[in-house]
């Protein structure tokens, strides 16, 4: 009997060890760098590799800091591409010059959403109104505005903090923030902005701000259409009053940011338009029914 109970302790011990393998290794994953540049040294110099942990691509760059007596094989100073979800990719490698002398090499790294040298994107495409079919919400502030949108073309439409979010466009969930509960009228607080951000398929990303403490409703990762619950609005971050900030990012065009012009439908069997400041538009179009992902 006490050698069954002494093996029974053991199987104990060893479930529970197992457990706590596993928690662990779940943990390290979800610390694991979504995107890293890093150097190995080989013999004969150094190989240099990325890591890219994310749903989409993203573009980095090496900054060379110092280095002895090495041959570049690639140029000093490039941008690669990294695809979604790639491990152990070789950006460049290093040879050495002189095999009788020592040599060494410190790098940096920059890092970009998306792919560095896109050049198209889909320029036509149609957006849904964010919000709710058959309701309406104001324009505070539309493309190029006064106040927080100098040089960026960005919707903010007036609405109450807890109201339901729809993606205006289908895509991957990459980015998602709703930590916060902090706002106030200066950019002092943008970083405490809560936001969702959607890479659509055509290089761009959808971005949806000042959303509700905990009020995001995807993961990172899941794969969502056009019109699905997303979050609820709020008022956090950078913000006067509560309302939604929406707009469409472009990382690429050879590393230069841009906020592109979107065009939604708002009446059935007429095609899209921009949307103007001081009005308010109507969501003629049924939103599908989805479940929360969390």
């Amino acid at each position: 009997m006490v050698m069954d109970k002494n093996r029974g302790g053991i199987k104990t011990f060893i479930v529970s060890l197992f457990l706590l393998i596993i928690a662990q290794t779940i943990i390290a994953q979800k610390k694991a760098k979504a995107f890293d540049i890093y150097r190995e040294k080989v013999e004969d110099g150094y190989r240099i590799y990325a890591d890219n942990n994310s749903f989409f691509p993203i573009s980095g760059k090496i900054k060379f800091k110092k280095y002895k007596n090495l041959n570049f094989t690639n140029k000093k100073e490039e941008w690669y591409v990294v695809p979604a979800n790639t491990k152990r990719k070789l950006l460049t490698e290093l040879k050495v010059i002189d095999n009788t002398k020592p040599f060494y090499l410190h790098i940096g790294r920059y890092a970009r959403y998306g792919d560095y040298y896109q050049k198209e994107y889909d320029k036509n495409f149609e957006y849904h109104l964010p919000f709710e079919n058959n309701s309406t919400y104001y324009v505070l502030q539309g493309y190029n505005g006064s106040f927080s949108h100098r040089g960026i073309n960005a919707i903010d439409f007036r609405m109450p903090e807890g109201t339901k979010v729809y993606a205006a466009r289908g895509g991957r969930v990459i980015r998602i923030k709703e930590d916060s509960n902090i706002f106030c009228p200066n950019q002092s607080c943008s970083k405490y902005a809560n936001y969702i951000m959607i890479y659509h398929f055509d290089g761009t990303i959808g971005e949806y701000h000042h959303i509700q403490k905990n009020g995001v409703v995807v993961d990172e990762g899941d794969v969502i259409t056009i019109g699905q619950h997303i979050g609820y609005s709020g008022n956090t971050g950078f913000s006067t009053e509560p309302h939604l900030h929406f707009q469409v990012s472009l990382y690429g065009f050879f590393g230069k940011y841009s906020t592109l012009k979107t065009k939604f439908l708002v009446h059935q069997n007429k095609p899209a338009i921009y949307l103007s400041k001081d009005k308010g538009y109507t969501n003629y179009f049924k939103s599908h029914n989805f479940q929360s992902y969390k």
